[in-house]
């Protein structure tokens, strides 16, 4: 997952463009990773934890959210289990 990350990013930085300039967070904590797999109650797939375990997210230039943050999927679908 490393090697496909840098690889991304290379492409990525390459081909952006000022509309869709995005940002890659540092990455997560692996507290946090487990801490979202708990309170969901399921196993992150290998990939996605890997993801995570390079950046935390990524946001772009005007601030929409395209990869969420482990702690704030946790956090969506509590909220979403409450409400029903």
């Amino acid at each position: 997952m490393k090697d496909l990350m840098k690889e991304f990013r290379s492409w990525y930085e390459q081909n952006e463009s000022d509309a869709v300039k995005g940002r890659f967070a540092p990455p997560a904590r692996p507290e946090a990773v487990d801490g979202a797999e708990r309170t969901l109650g399921v196993a992150f797939p290998d990939d996605l934890r890997a993801l995570y375990l390079e950046h935390d997210h990524l946001t772009y230039l005007w601030g929409t959210v395209c990869v969420s943050a482990p702690e704030q999927i946790a956090e969506s679908q509590q909220s979403l289990r409450q409400v029903q």
